[in-house]
């Protein structure tokens, strides 16, 4: 979080160019493929929230420093009524 927020004008740089990119692909899409508006709409909202369901996580060190890369781990939001991240009671329900 510490280099997210130390980096926030080129993490925001990142995502506004992702998000153009997107609209740009679906712009592109729809040309080809005779997609209506309502639809790209859809389609980039969807995409969105996609991406926005997935948490990525890294871990500490003893020594205090993050991990890196090479620990990240990702975990997608359950999107049903618990509305929590990996919910574990949905993944291991006991047996009738």
């Amino acid at each position: 979080m510490d280099d997210f927020l130390a980096n926030y004008p080129a993490a925001l740089s990142c995502a506004v160019t992702l998000d153009n990119r997107i609209m740009s692909d679906i712009a592109n899409l729809s040309l080809s493929a005779n997609i209506s508006a309502a639809y790209r709409d859809l389609l980039a909202l969807n995409l969105r929230q996609t991406l926005g369901a997935i948490e990525l996580t890294t871990s500490k060190l003893p020594n205090g420093k993050w991990a890196g890369i090479g620990d990240v781990r990702a975990f997608m939001k359950d999107v049903g009524n618990s509305r929590c991240v990996l919910n574990m009671s949905c993944l291991l329900q006991p047996s009738s």
